[in-house]
């Protein structure tokens, strides 16, 4: 998208957005097993950052939701996107894992 966005009738902008959806809600699934709202999984994927970093999450999703409904080139936004579509699986990934492994811990715990 960043290579096409000097293309303005292209409307690169749309392909990351898209691109940040698909990656939520498949990274949701993956965790979650369900299919939430964009706002929902959201929220979730701001729940997963460490403190420091929750204020930037929530900076680029708000950004993310406003573009979705007002789609208009941000440079700033499509330089990030790449990092935060990577930070959603990586995410994703480590959440799963942690969670299999608490499952499997209570599987050997005496009843």
């Amino acid at each position: 998208a960043l290579l096409i966005a000097p293309k303005k009738e292209l409307n690169s902008i749309k392909y990351q957005l898209e691109a940040i959806k698909w990656s939520l809600k498949a990274s949701n699934y993956y965790c979650y097993e369900d299919s939430e709202s964009l706002d929902k999984i959201v929220e979730r994927f701001i729940s997963f950052e460490i403190p420091k970093q929750k204020v930037k999450a929530e900076r680029f999703y708000s950004k993310f939701l406003e573009l979705r409904k007002n789609p208009i080139n941000d440079l700033k936004f499509m330089i990030f996107s790449p990092i935060r579509i990577l930070r959603i699986h990586l995410k994703a990934i480590i959440f799963r894992k942690l969670t299999k492994r608490k499952a499997s811990q209570k599987s050997f715990l005496p009843t």
